[in-house]
């Protein structure tokens, strides 16, 4: 089967795996999609946050609060738009 997250295998291989098996649910477990890919986005985030030492984490680690933290908004607003 052809994968939309190809990309995310060389270097990232633990979260291509994830969304990888997530794919395949795509038409018929929306719902596990859905959260599988949530998943991947949180610890997407939380390794941006400890990789990037101009990101400084939060108190409140909630998915929301980590994204709209203002030292989160060095990332383009386009980038961001595209994301969402």
């Amino acid at each position: 089967m052809r994968t939309n997250f190809a990309f995310l295998q060389k270097e990232f291989p633990l979260w291509y795996d994830e969304v990888h098996q997530a794919e395949q649910f795509t038409y018929t477990a929306p719902k596990y999609v859905a959260l599988s890919c949530r998943i991947v986005l949180e610890k997407a985030i939380y390794w941006l946050y400890q990789q990037d030492e101009d990101l400084n984490q939060p108190y409140d680690t909630k998915l929301s609060s980590l994204l709209f933290n203002d030292d989160f908004k060095i990332i383009s607003q386009a980038i961001i738009k595209k994301v969402m």
